[in-house]
């Protein structure tokens, strides 16, 4: 029976799940319309920018927030010593950005990116402003109001872009709408958390107590950071600002569904699991059913966008994003693993164990950093989407050959074996191979020369056709907790469900 707690989270979650696919449908629709009036080089110096504006954006948290969730009992002073220790890190990086981004602009091979650097900078302590705050929720687990605050930020971001970019159509405008957007889900995030303001009470005792827990993470989060942007970095050093727009672009439209909605998942589980970090046995209950949610919605999302790349770049009407098509197919194995390694993260965590972290992500890095510098000079010739799409390659070929040892380093934690996590999703990625096996044969039958629109329409109603009736004849265990999700059965009652 569904008790009212049950109840109001199962309703938080279901409240929650609409506003992050809201706010992807919103994402979407603006990249889309932006590669309708930008080119690639534009792009590119929007990429370029956004490398150093996303390592600062976490580095603005400084593994802060996330001691916020971890920590057992919290007191008014340690919330708002965190506040300020945050704030005053957001200010110190607005000064660097603001009179440094001219030689880091030139640093990183894109000095048009230097104006874009001094706009985002206002970013940052807009971001520090309502960080606290969606961490406070987080802990709560009021994941309702956080994503009202994603979906303010989204809406902010797009109303930017669609009010004034036809009329201004420079990379600028994009860095402002950033900003506004950072606004937006700030001050939606201090509406949702009002139980809470900052004090003027800072204690260093504070400080010192999370210090190796803060930087361990923060160490481990630009790790991973670096880990997913290093391929930028080295396309603009390679191949220019042109490249890098075709490349950013496909990363965009293959990762955006993991990047948002995984996160989404390892934030639930995170506060879940430190609650039962004594319980062993509920933790790997928890963490299989948490990671068996989050693939049966996000690996169906992830190849059906690979497989529809090609009509909506024929949509777009520019030759030059052609390309676009070869780099998302190259990516979709990362996209696929990035999916299920971002649940691990919520293990570390949970357990305090954030120096293994730091040392898994490193680890990850460095060896990504090798095959993808060793690429980028051995086909430094190379332009475009060529370029990309090797690259994309030895992304994905690098991370299945890590993605076992990350996994099986968080898995000890928990006493749980690789095969015990990975058991329960072989029926969502058969489901997955079947949808795309549907929608190839559409496409063989329609043939080179019916219309792009037309296309789309038909891949989209076969893909999610053949991809319900597959779950629902292989019944993966995830689909109970689906169905009980959205409210369609009152308890778990498929085959193989727990």
């Amino acid at each position: 029976m569904t008790t009212p707690r049950q109840g109001s989270l199962r309703s938080a979650a279901r409240f929650t799940s609409l506003g992050r696919g809201a706010t992807i449908a919103i994402r979407y629709a603006v990249l889309l319309y932006v590669v309708r009036i930008l080119d690639p080089v534009a792009m590119g110096i929007f990429e370029a920018a956004l490398i150093i504006g996303g390592v600062l954006d976490i580095l603005v948290d400084f593994g802060l927030g996330q001691a916020v969730i971890q920590r057992k009992k919290l007191s008014r002073g340690f919330v708002s010593t965190m506040f300020w220790l945050q704030f005053g890190v957001s200010a110190a990086l607005w000064a660097v950005l603001t009179f440094l981004s001219a030689p880091i602009a030139s640093l990183l091979g894109s000095r048009d990116a230097a104006p874009l650097l001094q706009i985002i900078a206002w970013g940052f302590p807009l971001l520090a402003l309502g960080a606290i705050h969606s961490r406070l929720l987080m802990r709560d687990l009021r994941f309702g109001g956080v994503a009202l605050g994603e979906l303010a930020c989204a809406l902010g971001y797009g109303v930017v872009v669609f009010g004034f970019l036809k009329e201004h159509p420079e990379p600028e405008l994009l860095a402002w709408a950033i900003v506004v957007s950072y606004g937006a889900r700030t001050v939606v995030w201090w509406i949702a958390q009002r139980e809470w303001h900052p004090s003027f009470i800072f204690r260093m005792k504070y400080v010192r107590e999370v210090s190796s827990f803060s930087l361990n993470l923060l160490g481990a989060s630009v790790g991973t950071f670096l880990l997913q942007r290093l391929d930028n970095i080295l396309i603009l050093f390679f191949a220019g600002e042109s490249a890098l727009g075709i490349y950013g672009l496909a990363k965009r439209l293959i990762l955006r569904p993991a990047r948002m909605l995984a996160p989404l998942v390892a934030g639930v589980l995170m506060p879940a699991l430190a609650r039962i970090q004594d319980d062993l046995q509920g933790m790997r209950r928890l963490y299989s059913r948490g990671l068996g949610g989050s693939v049966i919605t996000l690996f169906p999302c992830i190849v059906g966008i690979a497989l529809v790349v090609p009509w909506l770049m024929a949509l777009n009407g520019k030759p030059e994003w052609a390309g676009v098509r070869w780099v998302v197919v190259a990516l979709l194995p990362y996209a696929l693993l990035f999916t299920v390694l971002s649940s691990v993260g919520s293990i570390f965590v949970s357990l305090n164990k954030t120096d293994l972290m730091l040392r898994v992500n490193l680890g990850s890095s460095a060896a990504c950093l090798a095959v993808q510098a060793v690429l980028g000079f051995v086909f430094r010739d190379r332009g475009g989407a060529e370029i990309g799409t090797i690259l994309a390659a030895g992304s994905s070929v690098t991370m299945l050959l890590l993605a076992p040892w990350a996994l099986r380093t968080a898995l000890n934690l928990i006493g749980m074996s690789l095969g015990d996590a990975l058991r329960p999703l072989v029926s969502t990625m058969l489901a997955t191979l079947g949808m795309a096996g549907a929608v190839l044969g559409v496409h063989a039958l329609l043939g080179p020369g019916v219309a792009p629109k037309l296309a789309l329409i038909a891949d989209v109603i076969i893909g999610a056709l053949s991809y319900v009736a597959l779950i629902w004849w292989l019944r993966p265990p995830a689909l109970a907790d689906l169905l009980g999700f959205l409210g369609m059965k009152k308890r778990a009652s498929v085959s193989g469900s727990e």
